[in-house]
């Protein structure tokens, strides 16, 4: 970084990694770093302790926890594909002109289940909301 702060000035310093012979701006060397220090992950800061062999334990386990959740979300995608085949959508559509309608005699159902909200008590737990809104609208 240069002395007046700008980090992606032309004018910012050069780091030359000698191992491989790549040139990287200096200002863009450590930005990831930069941005998990200011998003408050705490375990982030561990990955660069002085002592190799606890530095390489964080970044080993933090490989592992991400690993096992990218292997949970890729299952839980795979359930989800799978239940969307089993189950096809089973709404029919069937257009009606009628020359007079009397209203509110005009009702869309929908044939497809709600599993989920049945499952987790979720109409159990509002049911009272649904039974206002229901006396309200009629």
């Amino acid at each position: 970084m240069n002395d007046d702060g700008d980090r992606h000035s032309p004018n910012a310093s050069i780091i030359v990694d000698a191992s491989s012979g790549v040139v990287e701006p200096a200002s863009e060397k450590n930005e990831l770093f930069d941005i998990i220090r200011e998003a408050d992950v705490d375990g982030v800061r561990y990955l660069r302790t002085a002592d190799p062999s606890s530095r390489h334990a964080f970044i080993y386990m933090w490989c592992v926890i991400i690993a096992v959740f990218v292997i949970f979300a890729l299952i839980q995608i795979h359930y989800q594909i799978m239940l969307f085949y089993s189950e096809p959508v089973a709404t029919n559509i069937e257009m009606e002109y009628p020359s007079a309608i009397v209203f509110p005699t005009v009702a869309i159902c929908n044939n497809n289940q709600i599993r989920v909200f049945q499952r987790s008590g979720f109409l159990l737990i509002f049911r009272p909301v649904f039974t206002f809104l229901a006396n309200v609208s009629a």
